[in-house]
């Protein structure tokens, strides 16, 4: 952590007030956490998650041929590896260029967590439940 707080710097929120024909504008700036290092730390982040989405997706191709109904998960595994790689993708390029809005920044990649989270458990075990209810 001392490393993380030793490298990022916490602009402070800055509020200017103009003046116009009597009439007083406060703008708020706000609080962006910056850093000249943050895209190498972000760069660490996605190369651990890539690694990650490559490990499942080695593990999928190496259980397709399991003749045991209920393990073998190796399509549905692919399906939400690749959900998990669009929205990822897409999860880096909202973090490169919205460094401004942090507030949306942050909705939307809580949205984007919320929609992937869901999507594999679903796509994983919806299936299974179907298989064993009664029909």
């Amino acid at each position: 952590m001392t490393l993380l707080t030793s490298v990022l710097t916490l602009l402070i929120a800055i509020c200017l007030q103009t003046q116009d024909n009597g009439d007083i504008r406060l703008r708020y700036l706000g609080a962006i956490c910056q850093s000249n290092y943050i895209r190498y730390f972000d760069a660490v982040l996605f190369s651990v998650q890539g690694i990650l989405l490559m490990l499942g997706a080695f593990l999928a191709w190496e259980t397709k041929k399991v003749k045991v109904e209920a393990l073998n998960d190796s399509k549905n595994i692919a399906v939400c590896i690749y959900n998990s790689a669009v929205l990822g993708i897409l999860h880096i390029i909202i973090t490169a260029t919205m460094t401004l809005q942090p507030n949306l920044e942050y909705g939307i990649t809580a949205t984007i967590y919320f929609i992937t989270a869901t999507a594999v458990q679903c796509i994983i075990f919806v299936p299974k439940v179907w298989q064993q209810a009664p029909n």
